[in-house]
């Protein structure tokens, strides 16, 4: 009971309204790894019991290879550990009933609260009206944007105009208008990266008639973008234009 408890507590203060569920997720895996490890030392282990918690381990590692967020992607490992917990020589039921009671309404909680790159899940209930985008639900002011940029396209290319889209946000307009990425080899596309490629700049002085969308943050969060912007686009002969809550350059 008083692990229950301490578990309780700790969970409460270090997991609950963290970032994409970071803590949580590194809770699992570092749970998972800690008893395997002292599991692989005990003298009472077999080899067979062994060979499966290297196995476990190597998982472990191998799983979250290309990713540059450590052993974050490891967690989804976490569905083999009864598999360790069975097989080992401890009371396994006791310890399953205790992780159940602990990880199940946290896990809740934690897929409620911490929706990846969007908003708790109770607030996702407005669909977007491009048909890509059926039947993905998200907050009303990133539906209401979606809608105003999907508006703002079909007038500038009713007149003839391409329009291109750049910013680290960018990548679901990209992929909602085919053929409008600025940059389609790079993923992190900030102000800086803009500002210092040739390459780019080149690109955006050499339309004739085009209108770019810099998007940079969700509409729900600070944008950050900056005067150097706005001068770099003004002396490549694009007018920075503001439609009802949509900004754009365009020439």
């Amino acid at each position: 009971m008083l692990v229950i408890i301490f578990l309780i507590l700790f969970l409460s203060a270090f997991i609950i309204h963290t970032k994409y569920s970071r803590s949580y997720s590194l809770f699992l895996t570092s749970l998972g790894l800690v008893y395997s490890v002292f599991q692989f030392f005990d003298l009472k282990a077999g080899n067979r019991y062994r060979i499966m918690l290297v196995t476990f381990m190597l998982f472990l590692f191998v799983n979250p290879f290309g990713s540059n967020t450590g052993l974050l992607k490891s967690s989804f490992l976490f569905v083999l550990f009864p598999v360790i917990l069975v097989n080992g020589g401890v009371n396994s039921r006791k310890i399953i009933i205790t992780l159940l009671l602990i990880i199940v309404p946290f896990s809740f909680i934690e897929k409620i609260n911490a929706v990846y790159e969007d908003g708790r899940l109770y607030q996702l209930g407005k669909t977007p009206a491009h048909e890509l985008l059926h039947p993905i639900s998200t907050t009303q002011s990133r539906k209401l944007f979606l809608d105003k940029v999907d508006k703002e396209v079909d007038h500038l290319k009713n007149d003839g105009i391409q329009v291109y889209f750049y910013g680290n946000k960018s990548q679901i307009l990209s992929y909602l208008y085919p053929g409008s990425a600025l940059d389609s080899t790079s993923f992190f596309q900030t102000s800086d990266s803009l500002l210092n490629s040739d390459f780019l700049q080149q690109k955006i002085e050499g339309f004739d008639k085009a209108a770019i969308f810099f998007i940079e943050n969700y509409p729900d969060r600070i944008q950050n973008s900056t005067l150097q912007i706005d001068q770099f686009f003004k002396e490549s002969g694009y007018a920075k234009i503001k439609k009802k809550g949509v900004i754009y350059f365009s020439k």
